[in-house]
């Protein structure tokens, strides 16, 4: 699989799926048994090489570079980071600030399975890239959690939310008056619902 360069999708990264959506259980109870037990980690860092070490986060556990700060995160706690109750996480994260010079852009390896991961937005107005393996979790480089963690707390990803939709329904106004323009109205609109926006 090839990585794809600083993809920005809101309705689909990291942070904007993190919201708490309908029937999902609170985020102590998907961060119980982190993903990467079940690994076999390398225990390099991907940026630096160094050894990595678990980290205990108020009620997850990542994994942390003490060389070059970088760290970690199995898939449900990034998620819980954007998550209405994840303020606890939120506020247990070492507070790291991001250095004047960014890393080198480079694909990073996941430190668990050792794939080249993506690089992706945390969410598109957030300016924080982040490296993604689908499979076990998220690579932040030094800085970039607290960069996130401002984000949220700054009501941030609740902007982005708002903005997706309404870009979203601009997107379907205009591509109904484009097809009821060619074709019959409700011929359109049925076309519309089946083809576009529905899942």
């Amino acid at each position: 699989m090839q990585p794809i360069e600083n993809k920005s999708d809101p309705s689909s990264g990291p942070g904007v799926s993190a919201a708490n959506p309908g029937g999902q259980p609170p985020y102590h109870a998907a961060m119980s048994t982190p993903s990467y037990r079940h690994a076999a980690p390398s225990n390099a860092c991907p940026r630096c090489g160094r050894n990595l070490t678990e980290m205990p986060v108020h009620e997850a556990v990542v994994l942390d570079c003490a060389a070059c700060g970088g760290c970690f995160l199995p898939t449900a706690v990034v998620h819980a980071l954007g998550r209405a109750d994840g303020h606890e996480l939120r506020r247990a994260f070492p507070v790291r600030p991001r250095p004047a010079e960014p890393a080198a852009v480079r694909y990073l390896k996941c430190p668990l399975c050792e794939r080249i991961m993506n690089r992706i937005d945390f969410a598109k107005p957030s300016r924080v890239i982040i490296d993604i393996c689908s499979e076990h979790g998220s690579w932040f480089d030094v800085g970039e959690i607290s960069g996130v963690i401002d984000f949220v707390e700054q009501g941030g990803l609740e902007r982005a939310r708002q903005r997706l939709a309404q870009e979203r329904e601009t997107e379907k106004a205009k591509l109904k008056t484009e097809l009821s323009e060619a074709m019959d109205p409700s011929t359109a609109e049925s076309l519309l619902m089946k083809r576009v926006f529905l899942p």
